[in-house]
């Protein structure tokens, strides 16, 4: 078996590079800053009924965004590695994965 696997991402224009900005940039438009701006006026999560949707809910917290992760490790793990290594040319990446 593999011991590492490597995720590359390079600095584009796609969709994934564009989803790491809005994350780090705190530009996620999340239930919580919904209310904020007064577009809603209930923070909670709509997938798992989480009282506060905040950005950290949506990529870590959420019962649906750790069950992606979950599903995306066993991908890597049936390509053969047990560990995996994110690397990036975005500074702005490598920094908020430290």
């Amino acid at each position: 078996m593999k011991s590492l696997g490597v995720l590359k991402m390079r600095n584009g224009n796609g969709p994934g590079s564009f989803f790491i900005w809005t994350v780090l940039k705190e530009r996620l438009l999340s239930n919580v800053e919904r209310v904020k701006r007064g577009l809603i006026v209930n923070p909670s999560c709509p997938i798992c009924g989480h009282d506060l949707e905040d950005i950290l809910h949506i990529i870590r917290d959420c019962t649906t965004a750790k069950a992606i992760w979950r599903q995306g490790l066993k991908l890597i793990q049936r390509g053969g590695h047990d560990k995996v290594i994110i690397q990036s040319d975005r500074l702005e990446v490598v920094k908020a994965l430290q």
